[in-house]
């Protein structure tokens, strides 16, 4: 759960009551926490930790040589006091005892993202890491094929729905669509994809043009009629002077899907400059 107090540098006396969701100070006095456990930070900054292992000693690296890599003079800093368990919480790393003696480990996801088969191998753990966390397992599941929520909409829900104390509600919040998009699951009409990349009724549409190819079927000398799934996004680009063409493209296309789109096309295509308008 992250740590949830104004100090970041608490007090060494300090203690935590999981069960009562409380923190006790040095003094005997609690201040209440969330009942709901979450990442401090998305997974941006909890790659980068696991990127600072990798660096700093491949699969598993001690603490001072990690926090050399990522600048740090001190575990009070919030890199270090929230990251470290964000990235545990993620299942992207372990702790390997404690202290200066101890240190960081990285779990077969994150092996898998940092030293990947191939992008696919690596798109896959992220979501599988993103999915680890039970709120986020929860706000995956309920908000899957529905919009985005922003920002304020998501801390909202938070407070509400998974008793996030209202002061660190928004911090949260950042944290989860930050992952989000990390994991490259957000489609490009700003749906949020399930954790197998599709939405929800793509699946069905998927194994249907799988088994059944699209079909072209000329109406005219010089037209052509192509036939897409109908929730394909239609889009649109002007790709010179008087050059437009429109492209249907599945809703949950993603950036990686649109590199590969580009490379293919650049395979298939006989560039000739003397014949290139420009856009201007």
């Amino acid at each position: 759960m992250a740590e949830e107090s104004e100090n970041l540098e608490s007090s060494p006396s300090s203690s935590a009551d999981p069960q009562l969701n409380l923190k006790v100070d040095g003094n005997g006095s609690a201040k209440q926490r969330s009942e709901t456990a979450y990442p401090y930070f998305g997974l941006t900054k909890a790659l980068e930790i696991v990127e600072a292992i990798k660096k700093a000693g491949g699969s598993e690296a001690k603490n001072t040589e990690v926090m050399k890599t990522l600048s740090l003079t001190k575990t009070t800093d919030r890199l270090w006091a929230y990251g470290i368990p964000a990235a545990v919480q993620f299942g992207l790393i372990e702790r390997v005892g404690r202290g200066n003696d101890g240190s960081l480990k990285l779990t077969p996801v994150a092996t898998r993202i940092v030293f990947p088969a191939d992008p696919e191998e690596a798109r896959i753990a992220k979501i599988a890491a993103l999915k680890t966390p039970e709120l986020y397992s929860k706000l995956l599941e309920k908000g899957a094929g529905s919009p985005v929520p922003t920002k304020e909409g998501l801390k909202n829900i938070l407070y509400r729905d998974h008793k996030i104390l209202e002061s660190m509600a928004a911090t949260a919040a950042e944290a989860f669509l930050d992952s989000l998009k990390v994991a490259d699951l957000i489609s490009p009409n700003n749906l949020m994809m399930s954790t197998d990349g599709l939405l929800p009724n793509a699946s069905a549409n998927q194994k249907e043009t799988e088994t059944k190819p699209l079909a072209i079927a000329a109406v005219a000398s010089d037209t052509q009629v192509v036939v897409v799934p109908k929730d394909f996004v239609i889009y649109k680009c002007k790709i010179g002077k008087g050059k437009i063409i429109e492209i249907p493209l599945p809703p949950t296309f993603t950036k990686s899907e649109a590199t590969k789109l580009h490379n293919f096309l650049l395979t298939q295509i006989d560039d000739d400059d003397s014949d290139e308008e420009t856009d201007k």
